[in-house]
């Protein structure tokens, strides 16, 4: 007789997404380049987005086309990168010294937690104060935010300035100092090559102090962008993390998966029937 299909290991809903946003983050991180795959059509992607429990609004929500929210400066003008994903259920105090250890791993600097009632906060030790990481349970709700402090804009476009000015000047002076050389090689006089000369280094000067700030510019946004994936591949594994501890603890979560594996429940999946008690009037009857 054929193995029952009900002997076999059953994944919830909730277990199956987990293990598919794993299961993308994983092989995105080992293999980012990677375009190895079967191409789909959106209908047979949706279809097959289903089968594994996500609902069709979900589904609709995933394939439209996002961009990442720009980062924008606050009141005082710093950008920060603020995340946040909420799970349902209640995270146990128990748990918060696990996922404290979990978080300094995936952050990967050496911290130091907090906890006050429902809500754990954590914090790189050391000289460095962010990223920082809450984890708060309330009203049958857990939310997990990452904050991260980036720049100020007015500092970073002063210290820009100044940095790009200076090797401007470094830049116009080294190229003044290569012209008088040439000239003088050339025999060329003062009065006659002094003027391209200065005319050539602040040509040279300029367009160095321009571009080096370009630079610094393009530095800092691309920094901003690593900094909110970043974010988000954090919140990915602590969310997998915080859900898999709440369904741990959740008492339906647990007589479930006992009802499944339990004897009388398995022997009635294959429709064997569990043989039931005998009463005084049966034995009686028996007799």
């Amino acid at each position: 007789m054929a193995e029952s299909p009900f002997r076999e290991r059953r994944l919830s809903a909730d277990e199956v997404r987990r293990v598919v946003r794993r299961a993308t983050n994983l092989a995105h991180r080992r293999a980012p380049g990677d375009v190895a795959g079967e191409a789909l059509t959106v209908a047979e992607l949706e279809e097959r987005l289903m089968a594994l429990g996500i609902s069709r609004d979900v589904v609709h929500s995933a394939l439209e086309e996002r961009v990442s929210a720009p980062i924008t400066p606050g009141a005082d003008g710093t950008a920060r990168v603020e995340r946040e994903i909420e799970i349902v259920g209640v995270l146990h105090p128990e748990d918060f010294e696990d996922l404290a250890e979990l978080i300094g791993r995936v952050v990967r600097l050496p911290g130091r937690a907090s906890a006050v009632g429902n809500k754990l906060t954590w914090t790189p030790s050391g000289v460095l104060t962010e990223p920082t990481l809450t984890v708060h349970s309330k009203d049958g709700v857990t939310r997990v935010r990452y904050v991260e402090t980036l720049i100020n804009s007015g500092q970073a476009t002063i210290g820009f300035g100044v940095l790009a000015g200076f090797g401007g000047m470094v830049a116009g002076s080294m190229s003044g100092v290569a012209g008088v050389a040439i000239a003088k090689s050339l025999e060329i006089s003062k009065a006659t090559g002094g003027p391209a000369v200065l005319a050539l280094s602040a040509v040279i000067g300029v367009v160095v102090a321009v571009g080096s700030f370009a630079g610094l510019r393009r530095a800092a946004a691309r920094r901003a962008h690593s900094r909110t994936l970043f974010a988000d591949e954090v919140l990915n594994q602590i969310g997998d993390a915080v859900g898999a501890a709440v369904a741990a603890r959740a008492p339906k979560a647990r007589i479930a998966a006992s009802a499944l594996t339990s004897p009388a429940h398995v022997a009635q999946d294959e429709g064997e029937q569990e043989p039931a008690p005998d009463s005084d009037v049966e034995r009686r009857q028996q007799r």
